[in-house]
């Protein structure tokens, strides 16, 4: 178990975890009300942040996006975030770390 982080790594490749590589942070909060009940996006984003260092990881690029419902994914940091993994080869990143 990744605690409150997790990882979108397919699971054949979960031993990519044990090893260095290069990840993305996207994040979104909904609204100004959860984000007050709830750690702010900069929070989040540190707490990403500290878990990529502990995990000896790359961060490459952070996407974040703010008012944007979480039951969908009509929100832009998440179409930036499949971009930049469609549009480049090689991807940019190896992983999309989320809180």
């Amino acid at each position: 178990m990744i605690s409150k982080y997790e990882a979108i790594i397919p699971k054949p490749e979960l031993s990519i975890m044990k090893r260095e590589m290069k990840v993305s942070i996207c994040r979104r909060i909904s609204t100004k009300m959860q984000a007050d009940g709830e750690i702010p996006i900069e929070g989040q984003i540190d707490e990403c942040r500290e878990f990529a260092q502990d995990s000896s990881w790359e961060i490459v690029q952070v996407y974040q996006d703010a008012g944007y419902s979480g039951g969908t994914d009509e929100h832009p940091a998440f179409h930036e975030v499949y971009a930049a993994a469609r549009d480049n080869k090689p991807s940019p990143f190896d992983t999309v770390l989320t809180w």
